[in-house]
Parts: structure tokens; sequence; C-alpha cells
């Protein structure tokens, strides 16, 4: 191998080498940076800031989809490109979670030790929530499985339960695990929402700790907690 080839090789692997240190990310994913955060207000970088890392990937139809649209989508840029190809990252959706990824990552970097211990904190708190959110979740499934037999006694003969593939539309779990309120579905008649109220009000989920209350809808999913709220 020539002087001249062994020149370039050696170029190629120190410029392949530093594509993929953590620590060059900024630097290659700049612009992007820069341009998020002219974008974004105070609140909206708060919001993100607040974020644990694990909460990112719920934003990837609102502020991913954003990213995908305006940078990475009939993009130019062939150092993109070659970073992302470097760190074995092929499909735009990887792409889009990398640079907001190094964005999160950034505002954190640039803020004073004791806000910085704020938001740790706040992270946390999240982090508790959510795996409070999906022990809930993990019960109201299982509570639901195991009286769905007396549950379905409940409608009678003219009644298609196919129809209703759940119990209810809605209901609250309250910090000792109680179930409170119950919207049921209005298409039952009222003997039958009685009885499954009835069953549905007995049952008990864990208790909670880091929350006062959790609302969950009907495939048992929890609205309106975790990551996304303060």
């Amino acid at each position: 191998m020539s002087k001249v080839s062994l020149t370039i090789a050696l170029l190629f692997l120190m410029l392949f080498y530093a594509f993929r240190q953590e620590s060059f990310a900024a630097f290659f994913l700049s612009r992007y940076i820069s341009s998020l955060e002219q974008k974004l207000d105070e609140q909206q970088k708060r919001s993100l800031l607040v974020l644990p890392l694990e909460g990112l990937s719920g934003l990837h139809l609102s502020y991913g989809l954003q990213i995908r649209n305006n940078y990475i989508y009939n993009s130019h840029d062939y150092f993109l490109f070659i970073y992302m190809y470097a760190n074995g990252i092929f499909e735009p959706d990887g792409m889009s979670s990398k640079i907001l990824y190094i964005f999160w990552e950034s505002l954190y970097n640039r803020l004073p030790e004791d806000q910085k211990s704020k938001i740790n904190e706040l992270r946390l708190k999240r982090i508790q929530k959510n795996n409070e959110m999906i022990k809930i979740m993990d019960s109201c499934t299982s509570l639901f499985s195991s009286s769905k037999k007396m549950l379905n006694e409940c409608f009678n003969e003219n009644t298609h339960f196919e129809d209703f593939p759940y119990y209810f539309e809605e209901i609250s779990i309250s910090k000792k695990g109680n179930v409170g309120n119950v919207i049921l579905y209005g298409q039952i008649n009222n003997s039958e929402k009685i009885c499954v109220a009835n069953i549905i009000s007995n049952l008990k989920f864990p208790n909670l700790i880091f929350m006062e209350q959790v609302t969950i809808s009907a495939d048992c999913v929890p609205n309106g907690t975790g990551f996304f709220e303060e």
C-alpha cells in the first residue's frame, strides 16, 4: 500500500472514529440543535427538559415528526447521513430520535448544577409515576380478566356483548386502590349497568404511592399521568 493510500485510509478511520464518538455528536448535529433552540419557546424547552430519557420515545409523533419533516426527508446534508450511518442509524425514525436526544442532552448540560439537581428530581418523580401507571395498567388487565365470567353474567340474552368489547368507558382509582367514579357505556340497559358497576366498584387495585388518583380508559390505559405531567 502506498503512503498516499495509507494516509487516506488513516484519515478515513479517524473520521469514522470521530463520527462515532458521542462527544462529537453535538458538533456534527449543531445546525439542527441551533434550529430547534430557535424554534422552541422556553415552556416547550422546559417540558422537554424535565422528561426522563425513557419519556423521549413518546415524542415520536410530535417533535420527532417535525424533525423528520424539517431536517431529514429530502435532506442533502451528507454529513448528517454519514454521521448517522457511522453510528448504525439508517432509518429516519432513528435519526430524528438521535437529534432529539442530543438536543435534550444539550439543554441539560447547559444548566447550572443546582438546576440540574431540580431537574433530576422531577425526572425521577416522573419515572416513579410512570412505573406506578404500568402497575395499575397490568393490575387492571388482570382484574378484568379474572372477573370476566361474573361481568358477562350481568348481560341478558338480548344483549350482544360482542358489540361492547369493554365493560366501561372510564374508571378512577384512588390512592388506596379503590375504584371511585365509574362511567359505563350508555348503550346497555339500567339493570345491566347496576350489575356491572357493582362488580367494578368492588375491584381492589394496588395502593398508589406517587399519585393521588389514576383515571383509566376502557383499554386499561391510564390517562393524563406519568412522563407528561408535572
